[in-house]
């Protein structure tokens, strides 16, 4: 096997074999290409589906018996007389895969081997949100922020625990579908929808994850492994309380706008009447000028997850500006502006939301009393 080592990428070959794996990332986001026959028939489209790219091409993990797991997801886009495949996740260091290419004879195989992670400190839980100590008993998500990469593996949520004031863990709360972000340093973590929504077998069966005012306790086990198989430096426990349910939609309408000054680089800040989701609360709330044109800008989010601000790039200028909020935004129980999460489908529809929140930037010789 021969290897060439760049600054960005390793490229994986064996000599005179129509198979090659180039990686990047110490080795985990790789992409499989494997040189077809001329004669090979071209698709109808550069994308394949997972079937068809399967039918020629796979990429499987090596189990330690030295059997083949099933063919890895990802996507196959074929360019030509070469079939080229990514995995949709990064691989995992320390383990070994098998690409292997049916369209030829004998059918090639191609050993890959991820390299080990090189980390001196044990990684840790940064963040865990919402920061807030209080939350509604129809809470939905937590957005677990790692300081390094995490190893993927449904034995997480063995490792994420929720307890009852009296200490006792709630059995199996849990929606088991890992949801990491590209760079695996953010888990979002659901409690099961089936035990939130009411009316719902699981919920009927099990009973709800959180009820209202009770304490609460999450716990991650400094068991749970980095990328490397490295346990955590330490474990982690956020205490909270609950309240009532929220069924009640976000309205915009319902904030309080701070415009900035007039020739200054000052915030733009948005005071919510209840803390909202996060991570979507970051994406979903843009600003615009009144032709629609979207600002550069940092934003950030406030205590609680109750306050926003935008800091632009450049000065606001003396004109009309707008903060536009997608549909799409939800609050910690999962209700957006357009619809509560555990709607009665027998129920009028609700008005439409305000999404488009107009401010201008304010002359600097306001003074403090005429200021919102």
């Amino acid at each position: 096997m021969l290897l060439s080592i760049g600054v960005l990428c390793i490229l994986t070959v064996a000599a005179g074999s129509p198979i090659r794996i180039e990686s990047s990332d110490a080795g985990r986001v790789v992409t499989v290409i494997a040189d077809l026959d001329p004669s090979f028939p071209p698709p109808l489209s550069s994308k394949l589906t997972s079937r068809q790219g399967e039918g020629v091409l796979t990429f499987r993990l090596i189990g330690n018996d030295g059997g083949l797991g099933a063919p890895i997801i990802g996507d196959y886009r074929q360019i030509g007389s070469q079939l080229r495949f990514q995995p949709r996740y990064r691989l995992v260091p320390e383990c070994a895969y098998r690409a292997t290419l049916y369209s030829v004879r004998p059918i090639v195989n191609l050993d890959y081997h991820v390299p080990k992670l090189s980390r001196s400190e044990a990684a840790v839980v940064e963040n865990v949100f919402p920061s807030a100590g209080v939350l509604p008993a129809n809470h939905l998500k937590f957005y677990i922020h790692f300081s390094q990469p995490m190893r993927e593996t449904r034995v997480i949520f063995d490792r994420i625990h929720l307890l009852n004031e009296d200490g006792s863990e709630i059995p199996d709360p849990w929606r088991r579908t890992e949801l990491w972000t590209e760079d695996l340093r953010r888990l979002t973590l659901w409690i099961h929808p089936g035990r939130v929504k009411t009316g719902v077998n699981l919920r009927e069966e099990l009973g709800p994850v959180l009820e209202p005012n009770r304490r609460y306790t999450l716990v991650i086990d400094a068991a749970m492994q980095d990328a490397s198989g490295k346990p955590l430096g330490r474990r982690f426990v956020k205490q909270f309380e609950t309240k009532a349910a929220d069924r009640d939609r976000p309205l915009p309408d319902r904030w309080q706008l701070i415009p900035p000054t007039v020739s200054t680089r000052q915030a733009v800040r948005l005071a919510f009447n209840e803390p909202l989701d996060r991570a979507l609360s970051e994406r979903f709330i843009r600003i615009e000028s009144s032709q629609g044109e979207q600002l550069a800008g940092r934003v950030v989010v406030g205590k609680d997850e109750a306050e926003w601000s935008f800091i632009p790039e450049s000065a606001w200028l003396e004109r009309d500006y707008q903060v536009v909020v997608n549909p799409l935004l939800e609050d910690l129980a999962g209700n957006t502006p357009e619809r509560v999460f555990d709607t009665d489908l027998n129920a009028p529809p609700a008005p439409a939301p305000v999404l488009i929140l107009p401010f201008q930037a304010r002359l600097a010789l306001e003074s403090e009393e005429e200021r919102p």
